[in-house]
């Protein structure tokens, strides 16, 4: 006759449970990892944003090979002009190309906060293709509106296509 060994009952139960206890502790470690490494996604894309923002990588177009038209220059009346009002939070630099029928106009840079308009920069145009502006910005807190004008000082209307990139 065969003899039968047979385990007592509350060893196999005391098996059983300890199983389970093992699988849930491995499934909670899965999750937890899982978690970590969705954080460590998320802060490395963050890392990698503050980086291209740092090294001036990012960019935003405000004006897309845009039509433009300015009446022509009344000594009678104010310079006829063109703004463009945009919002930045970061240091950067703006870029204006004007591809347009005349030379005789100018651009003319200003900080607006708190209701005020802050002059900066002008700048003369001598048949040039595109024209840099640096951008110093406020606390990171603080939004700060940028407006560029052109202006015309011809006697003819000043026609043109206009793209301006900010970067940041």
């Amino acid at each position: 006759m065969s003899e039968k060994k047979m385990v007592r009952r509350s060893v196999a139960v005391s098996l059983g449970i300890g199983c389970i206890i093992l699988v849930a502790g491995l499934v909670g470690t899965l999750t937890v990892l899982n978690g970590a490494n969705s954080q460590i996604t998320s802060l490395q894309k963050q890392s990698n944003d503050w980086s291209n923002i740092a090294n001036l990588n990012e960019s935003e177009i405000w004006a897309n090979n845009q039509t433009i038209l300015i009446a022509p220059y009344d000594s009678y009346m104010h310079q006829n002009h063109l703004d463009f009002i945009e919002r930045t939070i970061y240091s950067g630099y703006v870029e204006i190309d004007l591809q347009a029928n005349t030379t005789l106009y100018y651009f003319q840079i200003q900080y607006q906060y708190a209701g005020q308009r802050f002059y900066i920069d002008r700048f003369e145009t001598f048949n040039c293709d595109d024209t840099y502006f640096p951008i110093a910005s406020l606390p990171h807190s603080l939004e700060v509106g940028f407006a560029i004008s052109i202006y015309n000082n011809s006697t003819d209307f000043l026609k043109g296509n206009l793209t301006i990139t900010y970067y940041y």
